[in-house]
């Protein structure tokens, strides 16, 4: 498994944001990088990330290159009343998920591969795509390489597979954990890494709008 790569110096703090909602996530239905934008609710929960993070003053922010996180950086930097400079980084992208994406969960429930990549995860490559783990090392580089030169703490907008396979590679949790995990649009993550130490997941998830069970 791939590890995240302390600053040698410095102690980092990276707050990963997953994006807000969609109108394509409110429907349950597959997006891969598709360009979909924020919704209405999924544009006010970017904004309330930034109430998440106090006094936040990231030394530089990175997101996927796919138009729904750089919408929710763009928004919760204004929030936050700071500009870091700022990198799409095609590292931390979404799944792409060949002809599974623009059907729903309810459409691919049938599938023996839908199945097997809930039973299975570590084992499947996504239709025209990758595997959990090819994808886990793209995001782990990513982030490594932006805290290899980080002043301060890093913001990173991503999706919420990205953000699963971080948080389990901080835990250095096997990939066949991964449907145990789980975070909801808007929710700010916290790694904290220190020179000569494991990685610490200081927090998972978190979100202002509380529990939901639909």
């Amino acid at each position: 498994m791939i590890e995240f790569v302390p600053h040698p110096r410095l102690i980092v703090d990276v707050v990963v944001a997953r994006h807000g909602e969609t109108a394509w996530n409110a429907e349950s239905r597959i997006m891969g990088a598709r360009p979909i934008p924020l919704s209405e609710r999924g544009r006010a929960e970017a904004d309330d990330i930034a109430a998440m993070l106090p006094g936040f003053a990231p030394s530089v922010c990175v997101t996927s290159p796919v138009l729904r996180a750089v919408e929710t950086a763009d928004r919760a930097l204004r929030r936050l009343g700071v500009d870091p400079p700022r990198r799409a980084h095609e590292g931390l992208t979404e799944f792409r998920m060949g002809h599974w994406e623009g059907q729903t969960l309810a459409e691919l429930r049938p599938l023996d591969a839908w199945r097997a990549y809930l039973e299975r995860p570590e084992q499947v490559r996504f239709p025209a795509g990758e595997t959990l783990e090819e994808i886990q090392t793209r995001a782990v580089r990513a982030v490594n390489e932006m805290v290899a030169s980080a002043t301060g703490s890093v913001f990173v907008v991503t999706h919420a597979g990205v953000v699963r396979l971080l948080c389990l590679a901080a835990l250095a949790a096997p990939l066949s954990s991964y449907h145990r995990t789980g975070v909801t649009t808007a929710s700010a993550t916290h790694l904290r890494l220190v020179p000569g130490r494991p990685p610490q997941l200081r927090a998972m998830g978190a979100a202002r709008r509380g529990l939901e069970i639909v």
